[in-house]
């Protein structure tokens, strides 16, 4: 019994620390890192079915961790020089992208860059048909403690009409609402 007696408390002291180590594993395996702006006040079907197809993305890219492809930018001057890699611990403080594949076409693409007072991810949502459904992204200025987050989305039935397009701007330690300026005009740029 006293020989057990260790390898009983070690593994309920890894049972206890389970939940926390599982969540920093489910952040890093959804798309929409940080934050999600309210959902649309308005109801046209238009913008209802592109915010339930990105639902269930969303859900789909949570549930199947095993559907991502890791990529990382390998030239620090040309931009689109990917090269895939074996997981995320490759893809850590490197410009990267994160892509969930589903029947073998891509159904969700998280890029992700840096810069020394930056950095941003973007996160496109793709169609069965592989049409853009809607792009979220998230800009982070530390100068101001700025966080930009926009969503656009798309047509459902034309793929290419603009139907919604919504920002907002947070100071990312306080996490009050603030005026976007400076990260707008930086965001339009991206």
């Amino acid at each position: 019994m006293m020989r057990k007696l260790p390898f009983i408390i070690c593994s309920l002291a890894l049972l206890a620390l389970m939940p926390l180590i599982m969540h920093g594993t489910t952040r890093a395996q959804t798309p929409t890192q940080r934050r999600t702006l309210p959902k649309p006040t308005q109801t046209a079907p238009r913008i209802v079915a592109v915010e339930k197809y990105t639902d269930e993305l969303d859900s789909y890219a949570k549930l199947n961790p095993q559907a991502r492809r890791f990529f990382v930018n390998t030239s620090e001057t040309q931009p689109g020089n990917w090269q895939e890699v074996a997981g995320e611990k490759e893809i850590e403080n490197k410009d990267s992208a994160v892509v969930w594949m589903k029947k073998d076409k891509a159904v969700i693409a998280l890029l992700s860059s840096q810069a020394t007072e930056s950095s941003q991810k973007v996160t496109y949502y793709f169609r069965d048909n592989g049409t853009l459904a809607k792009i979220h992204s998230e800009l982070f200025i530390k100068a101001g403690n700025m966080e930009a987050v926009r969503d656009r989305s798309y047509d459902p039935k034309t793929f290419a009409i603009l139907i919604r397009d919504f920002s907002r701007c947070f100071n990312f330690e306080t996490s009050q609402v603030k005026p976007c300026g400076e990260a707008a005009i930086l965001e339009a740029k991206a």
